[in-house]
């Protein structure tokens, strides 16, 4: 049975044709993936969950990575990394490390399975009497983008890199199962058949309303629900289906998106140009800004470091503010006909705005690992919290930004097939 499911980053009602496993639907005016349909989806998102669970339980006791210095040794276990950074009162970044490294992946993964094993395992007529079923479902959706384990992986090989031609390395025995975690963290955030899920939490909803395919929704006084894409009149609070509150999928005010833009642009001037990391080595003290510290690292030879964090720590939060301010008055300077040109950039700036977060893992690893006293240890400096904010309002910036803003110039002159 074909269904009707309102795009959300043009607003344009497109008719769905019956998808087989492996298919997978796109707006035709946006591109924009509308459902994708996957092969034995429960019993998929079952399995590698609990292989994910039992590769972060494996990784959790045991040494993550160690160094040996002039005779001293240290090593770490993973959350040492917010540990640390708690005993020294940086409690933002701590909770900032230990929520989206370990917290929010483990919970994904435990959700995730709850879920699937519900639907899977209880008959359908009593798979709704579950607690907490649509309720867990919705937070699926809010949870991935806050999942960075392989963000921090790439931070951690970093951060080695930085001090490898100055002391022995050694990668623990938790080392590999976060790395098999943090893989299937991502297969399965990525793997979830949502629309199969929906159909099984509330078989008995139907969407009776006439609306008509080839326009957009606004028009046709209805809304699509941001989380599991149920239509709804625009004059509805909750979602029909999952129960989701429908303010944020709502056409929204542009002024949230510049007030956060604002803020990170603010917070972006102490995070260049505070300590980003003070490093002591055999009593002397070197202080480092995001800026020197590529610059070190240039200098050292390991270029390809440095240009991994210039990316990260430079391009990318400048570009992201930018261009999010471009998007933001768009349709004033940009010619109509760059709707498709504008949506692609918005979704590379909403892609890659998480791995901003390198420089941070970077600056709470070595803290964790090297606090050898005046042979040598590393200090977190007032940049790194405020260098994680930023990343955090871009973050927010990015989902307060309606693309379908990108599309109202066209809707009363586009017509697909027209």
């Amino acid at each position: 049975m074909s269904k009707i499911r309102i795009c959300p980053e043009c607003d344009w009602v497109v008719e769905l044709p019956p998808l087989a496993a492996g298919q997978h639907a796109c707006c035709p005016r946006c591109q924009h993936t509308l459902a994708v349909s996957y092969e034995r989806p429960a019993q998929q998102a079952i399995g590698y969950s609990i292989a994910g669970l039992v590769l972060f339980l494996l990784a959790l006791p045991y040494p993550f990575v160690s160094f040996a210095v002039r005779g001293i040794q240290e090593q770490i276990v993973l959350l040492d990394t917010a540990l640390s950074l708690l005993q020294r009162q940086e409690i933002w970044l701590a909770l900032v490390i230990a929520l989206t490294v370990a917290v929010i992946p483990a919970l994904f993964l435990a959700a995730t399975l709850y879920v699937h094993s519900a639907l899977l395992f209880g008959r359908q007529s009593n798979a709704v009497s579950w607690p907490f079923l649509a309720g867990t479902t919705r937070a699926l959706a809010h949870m991935k983008p806050w999942m960075m384990a392989d963000v921090f992986l790439l931070g951690a090989l970093i951060s080695l890199t930085k001090i490898s031609s100055s002391a022995d390395i050694h990668l623990g025995p938790s080392f590999w199962p976060y790395c098999g975690f943090a893989v299937l963290v991502l297969w399965v955030a990525n793997h979830i058949d949502y629309d199969w899920l929906w159909r099984r939490i509330k078989p008995n909803y139907r969407f009776n309303a006439d609306i008509q395919v080839g326009r957009t929704a606004a028009e046709q006084d209805y809304l699509s629900c941001h989380t599991c894409q149920a239509i709804n009149h625009k004059q509805r609070q909750y979602c029909r289906r999952c129960g989701e509150n429908l303010n944020f999928s709502r056409w929204r005010d542009q002024r949230l998106t510049l007030a956060l833009l604002v803020a990170a642009s603010i917070l972006y001037i102490p995070a260049n140009l505070f300590t980003m990391m003070e490093t002591v080595n055999f009593n002397s003290s070197t202080q480092s800004t995001i800026l020197s510290g590529v610059i070190q690292l240039w200098q050292n030879g390991e270029q390809p470091i440095a240009a991994i964090i210039f990316f990260a720590s430079i391009v990318v939060p400048v570009a992201k503010i930018a261009v999010l301010f471009a998007l933001l008055f768009a349709n004033r300077f940009l010619p109509q006909g760059a709707e498709k040109a504008r949506t692609r950039l918005y979704r590379v700036t909403d892609f890659i705005g998480r791995w901003s977060m390198i420089d941070v893992f970077v600056v709470a690893i070595l803290v964790a690992l090297i606090h050898a006293g005046t042979v040598m240890a590393v200090y977190p400096g007032a940049a790194a919290a405020a260098f994680a904010g930023v990343v955090i309002l871009t973050m927010f910036a990015a989902m307060s930004f309606d693309s379908r803003w990108i599309w109202q110039q066209t809707k009363q002159k586009e017509r697909i097939g027209g």
